[in-house]
C-alpha cells in the first residue's frame, strides 16, 4: 500500500514503522522497496516538503489527498491500513 499509493521512496523512519507493523526487519523492508523500484520504474513522483522542512517524494494522488505529509500523519495512515487488513482477515 505504501509503495503503490504513497511513495516509492519512504524515509528511513517510515521504513522502520513499516517494519514494525508488518513484523519484518528494517533491512528486509528497505531492500524490498529498492527491489520494487528496480523492477517497476513507472509511476509519477512529486517532490514536496514535510512540516519540518524534510524533502520527501510522494505519489501525486497522495499529495492531492493530503498536502501536508508529516511523520505523525504517515504513522496514522499506516496504522489505519493495518487495522483494516487485520479486521478483514479476522
Amino acid at each position: 500500500m505504501v509503495y503503490d499509493e504513497i511513495t516509492k521512496y519512504p524515509k528511513d523512519h517510515w521504513i522502520a514503522l513499516i517494519a514494525v507493523v508488518i513484523n519484518r526487519s528494517f533491512n528486509q523492508v528497505k531492500h524490498w522497496f529498492s527491489n520494487e523500484r528496480q523492477k517497476n520504474k513507472t509511476g509519477d513522483i512529486v517532490e514536496t516538503f514535510t512540516d519540518i522542512g524534510e524533502k520527501i517524494r510522494v505519489r501525486p494522488l497522495a499529495l492531492e489527498l493530503c498536502p501536508d505529509w508529516t511523520d505523525e500523519f504517515f504513522e496514522d495512515v499506516l496504522l489505519v491500513f493495518n487495522f483494516r487488513i487485520i479486521r478483514a482477515l479476522g
